[in-house]
């Protein structure tokens, strides 16, 4: 065992990865089983993030539709009253 008290994997899972920023999804559409995108505030941010990935992917050669993508959705409620 290494510096960590528990054994190895006997095999390899999928990688994926949770990219935080516009910079990080091209790393994940080149090696990604999967995407988790935590910032979908827009429509406009979450065509983008899907391009990002997809164009990796191309350029690493892979099938962009291979790789699933899942949103994170952070909720806020609060008493709310419409004063119109």
């Amino acid at each position: 065992m290494g510096a960590f008290p528990c054994p190895r994997p006997t095999r390899r899972g999928p990688v994926w990865m949770a990219p935080d920023g516009p910079r990080m999804r091209a790393p994940a559409g080149e090696i990604a089983a999967g995407v988790i995108f935590g910032n979908g505030y827009s429509e406009e941010v979450v065509r983008d993030s899907l391009r990002r990935v997809r164009e990796a992917a191309i350029a690493a050669g892979r099938n962009p539709d291979a790789i699933e993508c899942w949103w994170l959705v952070k909720p806020y409620f609060t008493e709310h009253t419409d004063e119109e």
